[in-house]
């Protein structure tokens, strides 16, 4: 909450600022008499969050954090024995790669679900309540019995090609029509993908990279053959 600026000397005004969350802040200052009500002056803070450990304030510069990727740490209840010897190493923060269901591609920053919690994470025949319960208490137990605080990146936009959620709202993905810098890829897409197809037919001699000197001769014929096209095409879409 931002109070209005009040006259301090001859040459400058001050104003008193409260701000109830963390984050980054932009300010823009206009002047409320003229006509205009132009922005004469703009500035960016950033709010550190207050932090506190078992009920005591934490200083940013006192946070000693370690990464763990919860794939590979089994079952939530089997985390404290493992966490206890990150404590003992003077650790106060987990930074914890998403949790949530992973893709195809099994990296917890391809998410398939961004509501559920990886079923590897969670004991088997535990309802969705429980679930919640179960990773909440362990974030919990970490704090109160470990003194580690716990951190998690939110990456709604690292979804997993099998989404659901994508595959009813394909809009989201990336498209030539709300990202047109991207026309130009497209086009090489398309163009590599009828050359591989058809080279084999074309020139079937290049199919087989043996050599250095192959790469650098498959590369020059689909320079002549398909670049030229690749640009006008490029400049049409």
């Amino acid at each position: 909450m931002l109070s209005r600026f009040t006259p301090r000397d001859q040459d400058a005004v001050c104003c008193e600022a409260l701000f109830e969350l963390p984050g980054v802040y932009h300010i823009a200052v206009k002047n409320a008499a003229a006509k205009d009500r132009k922005v004469f002056h703009e500035c960016t803070l950033l709010v550190p969050p207050e932090l506190t450990i078992k009920g005591e304030h934490v200083p940013l510069r006192a946070i000693a954090a370690i990464t763990v990727v919860p794939k590979w740490l089994g079952t939530v209840d089997t985390w404290m024995d493992k966490f206890e010897v990150i404590a003992r190493s003077g650790f106060n923060m987990v930074h914890f790669a998403p949790l949530q269901q992973r893709g195809q591609s099994n990296s917890p920053y391809s998410i398939a679900d961004q509501l559920a919690y990886s079923d590897d994470l969670i004991p088997r025949e535990t309802d969705q309540m429980s679930r919640d319960q179960l990773v909440h208490g362990t974030i919990d137990k970490l704090e109160q019995q470990l003194g580690l605080l716990s951190m998690t990146d939110v990456v709604w936009n690292h979804t997993a090609h099998s989404s659901a959620w994508l595959a009813e709202h394909p809009e989201a993905g990336y498209n030539l029509t709300h990202c047109p810098h991207l026309k130009a890829a497209f086009a090489l897409d398309e163009a590599i993908m009828a050359f591989s197809i058809s080279l084999p037919i074309v020139n079937p001699n290049l199919c087989s990279i043996k050599h250095e000197s192959d790469v650098s001769d498959l590369v020059r014929f689909f320079e002549q053959k398909c670049l030229l096209q690749v640009r006008k095409k490029a400049c049409r879409v």
